[in-house]
């Protein structure tokens, strides 16, 4: 697939190209199960957007390796579970 395909060239006789792969790659495995249904994207008449999403702030356009990065790599505590977590410390 190229580069710069879009979401719809990645559609084939109306399955994603990756659905006829026979490897047991954990990482496609992992990309098939997470792939859309077809149908929504074949029958729409509008352009592809990339929205990105990381932790709790609002999907944007821009990419940032930096923040992807950060996030994957050291998730925000949930406050509850650092609450949760200060109460059961004791201190000698």
């Amino acid at each position: 697939m190229d580069f710069n395909a879009t979401v719809a060239e990645g559609i084939t006789n109306g399955n994603w190209w990756i659905h006829t792969s026979r490897s047991r790659n954990p990482v496609l495995s992992l990309l098939h199960n997470c792939l859309p249904p077809v149908e929504p994207i074949l029958n729409s008449e509008a352009d592809d957007l990339y929205l990105w999403k990381i932790g709790d702030d609002a999907p944007t356009t821009s990419f940032r390796t930096s923040l992807t990065w950060a996030s994957a790599c050291h998730p925000k505590a949930r406050l509850q579970d650092l609450a949760d977590h200060s109460q059961q410390a004791t201190y000698s």
